[in-house]
């Protein structure tokens, strides 16, 4: 019995360096193809060609091998001065855990560290000067929290620290540029649940919290920076009265709070992440209407006083709320993951600050929101938790931010094309890798090993199942 296959042409372009190289997508229902750019019959499919309509041979799915032990969401992972990775507490399928695990990048293992003395999510975890880890307030097993605890790496023991003036959860801690590397938590929710405007104030050698003056609104879901002049920068929120997209500055050196100039759009539930030029790039996060696409920028007009001014700027690619954004040392802003209304995100987004632009990343193994990324010493990222809590769900994967490797090609006309794969890999026709996607027609692969010739073929996914492979494409990546 015939079958027909529909030639869709489509111009594939692998930029790296000045690459530019073209092909046909052969989108075929059956097991033959053409080459031509008109529609085209074919005689049932025999060996040889079925392998040409197949997926390339030899597919062996990217897996992971940095899963954490336990599924967890709400807990922390904080780089310490060794450049290993603690993870600490969170919300796991049997409910709070005490538990933590610490990741070793230059092996990829994990190794289960002492554990908390109690249950403890919603937490956060600050770096001291002196290499201990300072974890305050959240939930534990009563309830909302006042409790501190602080992690001796050197001993692998955890001791209690004097507790916050109040219990809070989901608020935010900044590490100051002052001489005792204080310690600043700001705004959350009480033990009614309602968000806080308070800040308080930890000085790590007297082992001692004291009042740091309140907001101008209360606040949680807010994004906190530490500009590169000293001060803090505190950006939208949920309060009071819901929605705010104010902002405002705390000053280390007087101990003061002042009204910066508000954002343009309310948010919570955002990013907002220091460039290497010293501007702040604020992204996504729920806004009166859902998730939001817009990004904004925070640039400091007076050092001294930290006070600015906001610039618009290119709006992501994709609306998200809870996701991370990491900043790089090129000028550029990693995003990963997050969610809209219809459920989490696998995502990932490049922002370029010096084109001004964003570009999609590798996607994740799995979708996560408020999951952590940590920044590791080879600037690949570290991504844990957030995912569904569900024990057989990869817990931790780790990425490569950079950009070195983007495959473009012309979207195709047929309405019966609903996403596309990507493979990849070091051998022609032998292919290591698979990337799935929506109906995106661009994706930036940032894990590939600089020196080494990779091979990709793309093809058509419909509802009745891929298309053939296009013309391999192969580069060198410099």
């Amino acid at each position: 019995m015939a079958q027909s296959c529909m030639v869709i042409l489509a111009y594939t372009r692998l930029f790296v360096a000045i690459f530019l190289l073209s092909t046909f997508v052969v989108a075929c229902s059956g097991g033959g193809s053409s080459s031509s750019g008109s529609s085209s019959t074919s005689s049932s499919p025999n060996i040889s060609t079925a392998s040409v309509c197949g997926p390339p041979a030899s597919i062996v799915s990217v897996r992971n091998s940095t899963s954490m032990t336990v599924a967890r969401i709400g807990h922390t992972a904080t780089l310490l001065q060794n450049q290993d990775v603690l993870v600490v507490g969170g919300y796991g399928v049997g409910g709070g855990l005490s538990s933590t695990e610490n990741y070793h990048p230059a092996s990829a293992t994990w190794s289960n560290d002492a554990n908390l003395s109690g249950s403890r999510t919603g937490h956060t975890a600050t770096l001291l000067v002196n290499g201990d880890l300072l974890l305050a307030g959240g939930y534990d097993s009563n309830g909302i929290t006042a409790s501190a605890e602080i992690y001796d790496r050197g001993t692998d023991t955890w001791r209690p620290a004097a507790n916050i003036s109040e219990p809070r959860y989901h608020h935010s801690a900044t590490r100051l540029p002052d001489a005792e590397g204080s310690v600043l938590l700001i705004g959350g929710r009480n033990l009614n649940g309602a968000a806080l405007a308070s800040a308080e104030l930890y000085n790590p050698r007297l082992n001692q919290w004291s009042v740091a003056g309140s907001m101008s609104v209360p606040r949680t879901g807010h994004a906190t920076t530490l500009l590169p002049t000293g001060q803090v920068l505190v950006t939208g929120g949920w309060g009071s009265r819901g929605l705010t997209g104010t902002a405002e500055l705390y000053d280390s050196s007087t101990g003061l709070w002042s009204l910066a100039q508000n954002m343009t759009i309310a948010r919570t539930g955002h990013t907002a992440t220091v460039l290497t030029n010293g501007d702040v790039l604020v992204a996504g996060g729920y806004g009166s209407g859902g998730a939001l696409a817009s990004a904004e920028i925070y640039r400091v007009l007076d050092p001294n006083t930290g006070q600015g001014q906001w610039v618009g700027t290119t709006d992501l690619q994709v609306p998200r709320a809870g996701h991370s954004a990491t900043g790089l040392s090129n000028n550029s802003v990693f995003v990963v993951g997050g969610e809209d209304e219809k459920g989490m995100l696998s995502s990932s987004e490049l922002y370029d600050a010096t084109n001004n632009q964003w570009i999609f990343g590798s996607s994740l193994i799995s979708p996560r929101a408020f999951h952590t990324a940590t920044l590791l010493a080879d600037e690949s990222l570290l991504v844990t938790g957030g995912t569904l809590l569900r024990s057989d769900r990869v817990s931790a994967e780790r990425v490569t931010p950079r950009a070195q490797a983007i495959v473009e090609w012309d979207r195709p006309s047929d309405p019966a094309v609903i996403g596309h794969k990507i493979y990849y890999g070091t051998t022609s026709k032998t292919y290591q890798g698979l990337a799935i996607l929506d109906r995106d027609v661009m994706h930036m692969f940032g894990n590939l090993t600089r020196g080494t010739t990779y091979y990709f073929a793309v093809t058509s996914i419909s509802e009745t199942g891929e298309s053939c492979a296009s013309k391999e494409i192969s580069a060198l990546i410099p």
